[in-house]
């Protein structure tokens, strides 16, 4: 039994070893390599920036901050109270 078993491993082993050394005869020859063309970036013509206008200054809101917030406390849930309070702040 164990001779067929050795015998079995050589013939398999035989085999592997021609069929890597049939891999080995052919090597792979490595592409050539392909030129790179360069092309220039051209940029595009400069065009004058837009003048600005002058704007009118935007009107000063008064601050709430002196203000009684506790109205917002009335709300149902602390979304709709954090919501309220962030107009006092």
């Amino acid at each position: 039994m164990n001779q067929w078993i050795a015998l079995s491993l050589s013939a398999v082993l035989t085999f592997a070893s021609m069929d890597l050394s049939a891999q080995k005869a052919a090597p792979v020859k490595p592409a050539p390599p392909v030129p790179v063309v360069v092309t220039p970036v051209v940029a595009p013509a400069a065009t004058p920036a837009p003048v600005a206008k002058a704007m009118a200054p935007a009107p000063r809101r008064r601050s709430r901050a002196s203000e009684d917030a506790r109205a917002c406390l009335d709300l149902p849930n602390t979304v709709s109270i954090v919501k309220c309070a962030e107009k006092f702040l």
